[in-house]
């Protein structure tokens, strides 16, 4: 709702994190912004608007440009947004995500010096930097260590409010179903 948009938009606007990623010279502010949009168009296109559902795959596709690694948190949206789709639109909907990923790829290989070149380029970034520090390449204790940091960080940030979640209120299937979009969008960020 509209209230939780605000308390939201207020968290993020005074979030020293936010401040922080705005100014270096970096682009985490504006693949926050591409992760809203691409979301809020998912929402729209879960919600039965078929514009917003193609707009959202096109978004998508220019945001991967910007940023590869949103493709591994937002495909799982994507592809839950689309599961009340007739099969026409989900072939509409990857044409226009191919197309806006074509439209970034082509150029910036050809600036890369080739695709191949490109690709090695990624591949280095990927070794040197993420690479070294994700579940699956990482010892089961780092893992383990970094997953109760979180829990930890979590319940600080939180604290007490985190209890609300254990409110027995009755069950509202349009809040179950707000509560599972939420869910697919952030669980693999997370």
């Amino acid at each position: 709702g509209r209230r939780a948009a605000l308390f939201a938009a207020l968290l993020f606007l005074f979030s020293p994190l936010c401040w922080f990623t705005g100014s270096v010279a970096l682009i985490y502010v504006l693949e926050a912004f591409l992760a809203a949009l691409v979301g809020y168009a998912f929402w729209r296109g879960d919600q039965g608007n078929a514009k917003w559902a193609m707009a959202g795959a096109v978004c998508f596709g220019l945001a991967i440009g910007f940023r590869p690694s949103i493709s591994l948190f937002l495909a799982p949206l994507w592809l839950y947004s689309m599961r009340k789709r007739p099969y026409r639109q989900w072939l509409v909907s990857f044409a226009l995500f191919g197309a806006a990923v074509i439209a970034w790829f082509v150029p910036m290989a050809m600036a890369s010096g080739g695709i191949y070149e490109y690709f090695e380029s990624l591949y280095a970034l990927w070794t040197r930097v993420p690479g070294k520090r994700t579940v699956v390449n990482s010892n089961w204790m780092y893992s383990f260590v970094r997953f109760l940091t979180i829990v930890g960080l979590s319940w600080l940030w939180f604290g007490s409010a985190s209890l609300l979640l254990a409110r027995r209120d009755p069950p509202d299937p349009r809040n179950r179903e707000i509560a599972v979009f939420a869910a697919v969008w952030i669980l693999p960020a997370l």
